[in-house]
């Protein structure tokens, strides 16, 4: 009875000893296996497995649009027509402001700013008024439903909480003009400058842009078909802003 007990233990001890040999020759086994071997056996292939543990993630479009573009861009404003694509030429560098597209004189280079939302005009010709891109707040609202407007001009630099350069006047007091220039969108991906107007009443709308070939002039309108509506001879644009060269 004791050699029946010692030969059992013998062995029991022999078997666990094979078994991690075992398992270890067949883990060994399954990791030079390929998926060959497996199709030949019946199994389904073998899991993906990463070459090596550092992580190779690629930038996605966003973020390389976002370092592209960093805190600010600089160009030239194309103005082109909304449906045809139709370039009318670039924003004017004209001693009477950047009103239309250029005639005769130099183009306009701007400066968007990511984060204030505005386009700074570099090296204006002009010397009246401000050096941003915008528009001064008439005493009415843009929307829907109106054909009012505001010429496209240089304004001075304005802040969100509705206070003017000086720090003094509040432009929704009893001030019927002041200027307004935070209003633009940069889209990387495509170069369009879209934007919208803070109306007196604190509202945010979209805007839209008309201009007129025969008075160079370009317009912000809350609602283009009610402007197109209105006036004649007047067609709706859209602005991009192009890369230097």
């Amino acid at each position: 009875m004791q050699r029946l007990t010692i030969a059992l233990f013998t062995l029991l001890a022999v078997f666990a000893h094979l078994v991690p040999v075992a398992s270890a020759r067949a883990i060994e086994l399954a990791k030079r296996e390929t998926n060959a071997d497996r199709f030949a056996r019946g199994l389904p292939p073998l899991p993906p497995t990463r070459r090596d543990t550092a992580k190779r993630g690629s930038p996605s479009r966003v973020s390389l649009a976002a370092a592209a573009v960093q805190k600010s861009q600089t160009g030239r404003i194309q103005i082109r027509d909304a449906h045809s694509g139709y370039a009318y030429g670039y924003l004017e560098n004209s001693p009477y402001g950047p009103h239309g597209v250029n005639h005769g004189h130099s183009d306009m280079w701007v400066t968007y700013d990511y984060n204030r939302k505005s386009l700074h005009c570099k090296s204006p010709a002009f010397h009246d008024g401000g050096d941003y891109l915008g528009g001064v707040i008439p005493d009415y609202n843009l929307g829907q439903g109106y054909s009012y407007y505001v010429p496209l001009t240089n304004v001075e630099y304005d802040d969100y909480d509705g206070i003017s350069p000086d720090g003094v006047v509040n432009k929704y007091a009893d001030v019927v003009f002041a200027d307004e220039a935070r209003i633009w969108n940069y889209h990387y991906d495509s170069g369009e400058l879209t934007g919208w107007w803070e109306n007196k009443d604190h509202y945010h709308v979209p805007v839209s842009y008309a201009y007129n070939p025969d008075t160079n002039i370009i317009v912000i309108v809350g609602d283009i078909d009610a402007y197109l509506y209105e006036y004649h001879g007047w067609y709706e644009v859209i602005a991009h802003l192009t890369a230097p060269g």
